[in-house]
């Protein structure tokens, strides 16, 4: 089956007839696919906030990690807990700097007032996206067990 790439409905190019948007200003052209910022973060570093877009890898041992408030709508954030170890229990902090965020999901009427997600084994993950920007919304997760593997809390 053909692959579609929409370039005969370019109309602002960014690379020739290779790239462009389309009417509706959706990205489209003749491309292999898009690559992700990621970052692999170590409990070492585990203080620094992770950047706020992208995927993150967290390794090492148990941990918490801030994550701060998304910059903008629409942004996409990825969260995988790749300790090696099977016991690492990796917890993401809402951040309470200026531009505090919180986690929608975490109450039975899906309030934003969640300050800890909690990914309790190696090879789970999270994806959150920001519908606004003091919130971030859990869209999809990934489990590595039939147990429950991701937790959003109301407390720290």
């Amino acid at each position: 089956m053909p692959i579609t790439k929409y370039d005969s409905q370019i109309r602002h190019s960014l690379y020739g007839r290779k790239l462009g948007l389309d009417g509706n200003d959706f990205l489209v052209g003749e491309f292999s696919g898009s690559r992700t910022p990621t970052e692999i973060v170590t409990t070492a570093n585990a203080a620094t906030p992770l950047t706020g877009y992208g995927a993150s890898a967290l390794t090492g041992s148990t941990a918490a990690y801030v994550l701060a408030a998304p910059a903008a709508i629409g942004i996409e954030k990825i969260v995988v807990n790749a300790s090696t170890l099977s016991t690492a229990i990796m917890s993401l902090v809402r951040s309470t700097a200026s531009g505090a965020c919180a986690f929608a999901g975490s109450t039975a009427n899906g309030a934003a007032t969640g300050v800890k997600i909690t990914l309790t084994a190696n090879g789970c993950g999270i994806r959150l996206m920001a519908f606004s920007t003091s919130e971030w919304t859990p869209v999809g997760v990934t489990v590595t067990s039939s147990a429950q593997a991701i937790s959003i809390t109301t407390s720290s």
